[in-house]
């Protein structure tokens, strides 16, 4: 990657930050019930289409995507700890 591709993934990676947060809770509300895995595979569409929308630069892309799902497995970690996401009840009753 090129140094005018490093700054441009820089200046991405603040709002980007933020976008990870709203999109998990977004896609958190909107998909109630549904899985993890369901959940992770909206988020990831909808950072991709701010992604294809403000990076030009195919290299910075590429990167920038490569932590996505970390990101959203990271913030959604950060959810469930602060208590903003109920868990599923796994139990059965007898």
């Amino acid at each position: 990657m090129n140094f005018k591709a490093i700054l441009t993934a820089l200046t991405l990676v603040p709002s980007l930050l933020t976008l990870v947060d709203e999109t998990v809770k977004s896609v958190e509300a909107s998909l109630e019930g549904f899985s993890g895995a369901d959940k992770l595979k909206a988020a990831l569409a909808k950072l991709d289409v701010y992604l294809d929308a403000f990076a030009a630069d195919v290299a910075v892309l590429a990167s920038l995507k490569t932590i996505l799902t970390p990101l959203v497995n990271a913030a959604v970690a950060a959810f469930n700890v602060a208590g903003l996401f109920k868990k599923a009840d796994k139990t059965v009753a007898s």
